[in-house]
């Protein structure tokens, strides 16, 4: 466990590598939403409308809460609360470090008490699951734990886009 919290803070070139696939990443959903055409209404793809409240919720709350010194369990609490508070399941976790292994400790959860540290970086993914068990949303974010907060690496917006929006 030692070693995955040392590869935890991520190191200048270690960044630069995360920002890198942050950038590749944004250009793929750029081209992705440029060769979008229309379909379906928020109205008729079920309680996307509110599960997209909750995340930008969400993501304001992870600014202020993905700061060293916090627990990966207080994390999950703040960045969950508002899924919960409208009546949302939440799926297996909220996020979990990302970097040169892609998937790496610590986990954002339930009862996990690890403390972050400046340069860790998070995979915040929240996955919202509505009442009836089949109406859901799962949209994920790049996030670096800063001294001053989380900053979300890939400066997109936190929103659905439809049709020729940008």
């Amino acid at each position: 466990m030692e070693l995955d919290l040392a590869r935890a803070v991520k190191s200048e070139a270690e960044l630069e590598s995360v920002r890198d696939s942050v950038r590749i990443n944004t250009d793929g959903f750029s081209a992705f939403l440029g060769a979008y055409e229309p379909g379906k209404t928020e109205a008729e793809i079920g309680d996307v409308p509110g599960m997209l409240d909750a995340y930008q919720e969400y993501f304001e709350s992870a600014k202020s809460a993905l700061r060293p010194g916090a627990a990966a369990h207080d994390v999950h609490r703040a960045v969950a609360r508002g899924f919960r508070d409208r009546g949302y399941a939440l799926g297996h976790v909220t996020g979990h470090s990302i970097g040169m292994t892609m998937i790496e400790h610590p986990k954002i959860g339930e009862g996990i008490q690890t403390e972050l540290q400046e340069n860790m970086v998070f995979s915040i993914h929240p996955h919202a699951i509505g009442q009836n068990g089949r109406d859901c949303l799962y949209m994920q974010d790049t996030w670096l734990v800063t001294a001053g907060g989380g900053e979300p690496l890939a400066g997109l917006p936190m929103r659905i886009f439809a049709g020729t929006d940008s």
